[in-house]
Order: C-alpha cells, then sequence, then structure tokens
C-alpha cells in the first residue's frame, strides 16, 4: 500500500505544479498591464537567485549530516552552524540592500532616473 501513497504524493504535486504553471503562465498575465507583470517576472528571476547565496553551506551540512540517523547527531554543533548560517544570511542581505540602495542613489543623482513620475515606487 505504500507504493499507492507514494505514486498519489508524486500525482498530486504534479498537478499542483501544472495547476501554478497555469495561473502563471495565462491568468496572471492576462490580469496585470504590461509594466506589472514585468515587475513580477523580474522579481521571480531574482527569487531564483536565493538558492544560490548561502554559497553552499547547506550543500555542506547535507553532506556532513546525510546517511547518520538523527540520534548520531551533535545537536550543539547543528544549533552553532544553524545560527552561522542565520547570520551569514543576513550579512548577505544587508549587503545586497546597501548595494541595491546606493546603486539607486548613484541612478538619481546622475540625472539618470525622471523625477516627474511622482507614482511613491521606489523600485
Amino acid at each position: 500500500m505504500r507504493i499507492v501513497r507514494d505514486i498519489g504524493k508524486v500525482f498530486s504535486a504534479n498537478l499542483l505544479s501544472v495547476l501554478v504553471g497555469i495561473v502563471t503562465g495565462f491568468l496572471i498575465p492576462a490580469a496585470l498591464p504590461l509594466t506589472a507583470y514585468a515587475d513580477l517576472k523580474t522579481f521571480t528571476l531574482y527569487l531564483s537567485y536565493i538558492g544560490i547565496l548561502h554559497f553552499g553551506f547547506i550543500d555542506g551540512i547535507f553532506v556532513k549530516y546525510g546517511g547518520r540517523r538523527y540520534e548520531e547527531i551533535d545537536k550543539e554543533e547543528l544549533e552553532k552552524e544553524k545560527t552561522f548560517l542565520l547570520l551569514f544570511q543576513a550579512g548577505v542581505t544587508v549587503l545586497s540592500l546597501l548595494r541595491l540602495f546606493v546603486r539607486r542613489l548613484d541612478l538619481h543623482c546622475a540625472g539618470f532616473v525622471d523625477h516627474s513620475d511622482q507614482s511613491g515606487d521606489f523600485l
């Protein structure tokens, strides 16, 4: 009976993937104006880079602890590694935001940004 349950999980995951694809491929572009859809696609592109911004640290954790039983893992060491990853990712986030704001400020100061649009959108 386990195989039937596993096949059901695979089928439901694929069905969900198809439904999300239909919504993001047909319904959202039809409902949004062109500029909003372009912003959404740009955001999803940037979002796809999140997986590499841990610079392999998570992969190293997986290699280090893969194949061990939960009871064999040193919980204190794993907690330290988790804390390091959290702080490291906070640092990457702060640096990314600083770069964004400095770049945005440079564009404004250099006159490359049209100030006639007062919509309030920063990005």
